[in-house]
């Protein structure tokens, strides 16, 4: 199994496009003759960008390659998901605790505050709001949302 050194973590990052698409086909299960002809060049060259792609990923065959390079790349791709859901977590994060705060805001105002939705509903009103008109707002199921 391969160590997790800098220079393994994305092999993948020295494979040319033309390597690219040779790993592409042999994972459609196209022979290098085919590969040859699907590309425009000759079986030699095919045999070429194999030798060079066993190089770069450390591969002893054709299949170990194909296999490695698929392998890196849904390695590379977890990661970049992680890395967004991550940020998607940080920004729920952030705007959990500006409604917070506005929340605190609204219910610490000495002014009545109502929020109305699109059609003109109270949505909201504030404790201040509520004494104003004497009523409590959740008794007609009207509370800000958390």
């Amino acid at each position: 199994m391969l160590s997790k050194n800098n220079s393994q973590r994305e092999p993948m990052a020295t494979v040319s496009a033309r390597e690219r698409q040779l790993i592409v086909l042999a994972g459609e299960g196209k022979t290098d003759i085919e590969i040859s002809q699907q590309l425009k060049i000759s079986p030699a060259t095919v045999s070429v960008y194999w030798t060079r792609l066993r190089t770069k990923l450390r591969a002893k065959s054709r299949t170990e390659a194909v296999a490695l390079a698929f392998r890196y790349q849904a390695e590379h791709d977890q990661r970049r998901l992680q890395d967004e859901c991550n940020r998607v977590v940080k920004e729920a994060a952030e705007e959990k605790a500006l409604t917070d705060a506005i929340r605190q805001v609204i219910e610490s105002a000495a002014d009545g505050i109502f929020i109305s939705d699109s059609r003109g509903a109270l949505s909201y009103v504030n404790p201040a709001l509520e004494q104003l008109f004497g009523y409590n707002a959740k008794k007609y199921g009207i509370a800000l949302k958390k």
